[in-house]
């Protein structure tokens, strides 16, 4: 399986370096990201490790998720890619994850 990393993935991930250079430490950015791709790979021989994201069950695309940290990688299955459609810290407002 194929892990593809998407559009609003990527702007997380910026977003996510900014906010901890904002905060004058780069490397912990660094540090979170290697972590959370690290655990993005998992998923080329684990698909189903996650559990289904209920938020994003009426959509009917069997969205999941897994935690790394205190952020949670949202993805879904599609034949033999999957998708990473969000990272979300998990003390922000759940609304505000994208499917």
């Amino acid at each position: 399986m194929t892990v593809i990393i998407t559009a609003n993935v990527r702007i997380r991930f910026i977003q996510i370096y900014e906010y901890y250079c904002d905060k004058n430490l780069p490397e912990v950015a660094i540090r979170i990201r290697e972590s959370i791709e690290k655990r993005m790979l998992t998923l080329e021989q684990f698909p189903r490790i996650g559990p289904i994201e209920e938020q994003f069950s009426d959509l009917g695309l069997g969205h999941r998720y897994l935690v790394e940290g205190n952020y949670k990688i949202i993805y879904r299955i599609d034949g033999e890619n999957i998708y990473i459609t969000d990272i979300f810290h998990t003390s922000q407002d759940p609304r505000r994850m994208k499917p």
